[in-house]
């Protein structure tokens, strides 16, 4: 028993020497780790998808940033903070192959309100970024000083920031018309009716009338055209001043369709002018 002791004893007292040494150690490598730090990248072990590293997928894009890879996704289009159209936009990957680039033609650009005089006085700073004539899958800011874009690609929204004095004044209510659409093939039909029934009792002047009048505006809506009619139903009967009517009347039938290109609308058949032009 004694002889245990002993040992038990020796056995702690080498216990407490040893701890401190190591607890130096641990001070002295975490000031090391403190001074000179190691920023190392992310690494995906493509292991993990196959265990053929014939087939395994190259994943370095990812370890950059890059959320996706190229290619054409359909996006909502943002101009600074302001919904403009959706579209389908193709992008590239930068000499990085760190971000997505999206491919924006001069037209695009234009039709979102853009001007394009700003496309063409920035030829001085597109020539110092060594961007080539109608180029358009090169970053938006190498094309427009002081621009750049954002694409959200959980939300495939594509934003746009462009400084105001690029963009064109547009009318307030302003609509482009890359979002006007035809809608759906349709029937309609409106109406108003009112009638009355008079019993009159008086001695000189007895008997009973019936009045009624209906107002129809029907219409078929197919593809880009619009077909309206308006035509009236009358019915007198009982009154002593006249005979009994029952009349059908024809107001006016038309046809038109929007002309896009000229910002126009195209009427045939029975028509008349606004108010505010006559």
């Amino acid at each position: 028993m004694t002889a245990f002791r002993a040992a038990f004893k020796a056995y702690r007292m080498h216990q407490v020497l040893i701890m401190p040494r190591f607890a130096r150690l641990t001070i002295a490598l975490g000031l090391a780790t403190a001074v000179f730090p190691v920023d190392a990248e992310y690494y995906f072990n493509p292991r993990f998808l196959s265990n053929d590293l014939a087939e395994s997928v190259d994943l370095s894009a990812f370890t950059k940033g890059r959320e996706a890879p190229p290619g054409t996704y359909r996006v909502d289009i943002y101009l600074n903070d302001e919904f403009m159209t959706s579209r389908d936009i193709t992008f590239i990957a930068d000499d990085n192959n760190a971000e997505l680039i999206p491919c924006l033609s001069t037209d695009l650009l234009v039709s979102l309100g853009i001007k394009k005089s700003a496309l063409l006085d920035n030829k001085e700073h597109s020539a110092e970024k060594h961007v080539p004539d109608n180029s358009a899958c090169t970053p938006l800011q190498d094309r427009l000083a002081d621009a750049s874009t954002e694409f959200d690609v959980g939300q495939q929204h594509l934003s746009l920031s462009v400084p105001q004095i690029y963009v064109g004044r547009m009318a307030r209510g302003y609509v482009s018309p890359d979002l006007w659409e035809e809608g759906i093939n349709a029937g309609l039909l409106n109406y108003s009716f009112n009638g009355n029934f008079i019993n009159n009792r008086s001695n000189h002047n007895a008997g009973k009338s019936n009045y009624a009048y209906l107002n129809l505006q029907s219409g078929i809506n197919i593809g880009s055209w619009r077909l309206r009619d308006n035509s009236t139903w009358s019915y007198n009967s009982g009154s002593s001043n006249s005979s009994d009517s029952n009349k059908w009347q024809h107001i006016n039938t038309s046809a038109e369709r929007d002309i896009i290109p000229l910002r126009s609308r195209l009427t045939v058949g029975d028509s008349y002018t606004d108010g505010d032009i006559f």
